[in-house]
């Protein structure tokens, strides 16, 4: 409901907008005079911000209604006549009394705030006062006060790995990269997709003390479907990340804590609202999401157009975390990669294997390499040659046995330097020695 209040001054009524026109448009203005247009002195700098916000209405109705596709907008019952007024102007001058309007507010806005009580600005200099300097629960990967995502296709790992940056946090085990976590920490776990179960038998048998695990709850039940888009959801969490000692948060998923759509932008106001509560506890947010599914023109590396739904998502994280397996020949291995990072430079990758112990970390698997026809090549000249010097003829006819042109051949023994000799008008092949 709009807020009402009285307003001194008298602006122009239905009588004299009916006169429509040219003449209208080119000599009158339908704010109220300029001379009124600053409250009286007497008001409260509260009563002149309420005389300021029913000015602005009175312009805003009129401004609208001069405006195509802004039908149905509630208007005050002192700009009903005023609206209806607008209505009977001919179209072709609608345009020029709307940028009269829009212009007279500007300038009545300007007299307001020039008489409001003054008051030094905020600035970037206030800040200080207020956030600490960046800071890391493990450097550069996981900064605190601020949400960082652990994205990876269904049955990467993204829950597993998050379990073992919960023991690090909890018991000083080794991050992914070998370096020591601090321990002795409360970890807030945020289970939305039902798998307390999973859960709980990992945390036993990976000997993760499971009373530093805190679930947030919707009443005493523990299995509660927990949905932070909910008023009673988003308060369990923020109780329990207020505890004492709580140093990090998990949200296992992202996608199961939202009950809308992800792929629309009103994703953002959960992210948003993760992104508040990291800043203002100073505790970091690791959120496990999913990847869409691999498009026909996608290579093989993780990057952050595959992250599933709005590009909200991936907004206002400042890190991105992407677990692959990168290499189908040991697919145990997975590798753990940043795709984005806003507060410092990129690590080297790491790798993990899932055991029935826990998670093992090791160095990261790559791509494996694919071979070309050069690379063959080169593979064949090395096992020909390692016995000796070798006829050229012989070297081309072993060539063309595996499918290898007499060029190709010729470019591998240059990569390589290969010394060619002739003797008696035949040319032999060799491996460089040290002297040559």
């Amino acid at each position: 409901m709009t807020r009402k209040a009285n307003a001194p001054g008298g602006g122009p009524g239905a009588a004299d907008l009916r006169r429509g026109g040219e003449a209208f448009a080119s000599t009158h203005i339908v704010p109220r005079p300029a001379e009124n247009c600053k409250p009286p002195g007497h008001l409260t700098p509260g009563e002149a911000e309420l005389w300021l916000e029913a000015e602005q209405g009175y312009r805003r109705s009129a401004i609208l209604r001069l405006s195509p596709g802004e039908e149905g907008r509630e208007m005050t019952d002192e700009n009903q006549e005023l609206v209806e007024a607008i209505e009977v102007i001919p179209e072709e001058h609608r345009s020029s009394l709307q940028q009269k309007l829009v212009t007279a507010t500007y300038d009545f806005q300007k007299d307001i705030f020039r008489d409001l009580p003054d008051a030094p600005p905020h600035t970037l200099a206030d800040l200080d006062h207020i956030l600490p300097k960046i800071m890391w629960l493990w450097r550069p990967w996981l900064p605190k006060g601020f949400v960082t995502l652990l994205v990876g296709e269904p049955g990467a790992g993204k829950s597993a790995l998050a379990l073992a940056i919960a023991k690090a946090v909890i018991t000083g085990a080794s991050w992914p990269d070998k370096t020591a976590g601090d321990g002795g920490g409360y970890v807030v776990w945020a289970e939305t997709e039902s798998s307390h179960a999973i859960l709980r038998e990992r945390a036993t048998d990976w000997k993760i003390p499971k009373d530093k695990l805190i679930l947030p709850a919707v009443g005493d039940d523990l299995l509660t479907e927990l949905r932070l888009d909910t008023e009673e959801g988003w308060w369990a969490v923020q109780k329990e990340v207020h505890r004492d000692g709580v140093r990090l948060v998990i949200l296992d998923s992202l996608r199961g804590a939202f009950r809308g759509s992800e792929d629309r932008s009103d994703i953002i106001g959960l992210i948003s609202q993760l992104a508040e509560l990291a800043m203002r506890t100073h505790v970091p947010v690791l959120g496990v999401h999913h990847l869409r599914k691999r498009g026909l023109l996608d290579n093989g590396r993780v990057e952050l157009d595959r992250v599933r739904g709005s590009s909200a998502i991936v907004q206002l994280a400042r890190c991105v975390w992407a677990v692959d397996r990168p290499d189908q020949l040991t697919p145990d291995v997975i590798r753990l990669q940043q795709i984005k990072n806003n507060l410092a430079r990129w690590p080297d990758s790491c790798g993990f294997k899932i055991t029935q112990e826990g998670v093992i970390f090791t160095d990261a698997p790559t791509e494996p390499k694919e071979s070309t026809q050069r690379d063959k090549a080169a593979d064949l000249l090395l096992a020909l040659l390692r016995g000796g010097p070798m006829l050229a003829t012989e070297i081309f006819a072993e060539g063309e046995g595996a499918a290898l042109s007499k060029e190709t051949l010729k470019r591998a023994k240059k990569a390589l330097g290969i010394i060619a000799k002739r003797e008696d008008n035949r040319w032999w092949w060799a491996l460089p020695t040290k002297e040559e």
